[in-house]
């Protein structure tokens, strides 16, 4: 996708807010950390009544997968050019043409935008 006429580039790239990332990410690792403090002191035999291990593994599974999504939330960018829109991801790109947008409306309510 090309800049405008003038000649000045007009691509736009939107990210998380570099503010909020890093107290999200925080969060996240906190709670991650303290499910593997819970695993470990349950395998080594610290804790009286432990939940299955399986139990255990799949929480920490799933606080990891959580944290893995907020890393990808926050490297994820959004690119907007004179004539459409790009979407990047980790594993992923997107683009669309400004011909393939059917439009955009603004929902009660909710504060962005929706197709």
């Amino acid at each position: 996708m090309a800049g405008n006429a003038s000649g000045a580039p007009y691509a736009r790239t939107y990210q998380m807010d570099r503010k909020t990332s890093p107290v999200v990410i925080r969060i996240a690792m906190f709670v991650f950390g303290f499910f593997l403090l819970v695993t470990i002191a349950d395998l080594t035999g610290v804790v009286k009544h432990p939940p299955p291990r399986v139990l255990s593994l799949l929480g920490n599974g799933a606080f990891l997968l959580l944290l893995a999504a907020v890393f990808h939330g926050r490297d994820g960018k959004v690119i907007l050019y004179e004539d459409g829109i790009e979407a990047h991801a980790w594993f992923s790109r997107r683009e669309l043409r400004r011909d393939e947008i059917p439009g955009w409306r603004f929902v009660t309510g909710y504060r962005g935008i929706s197709r």
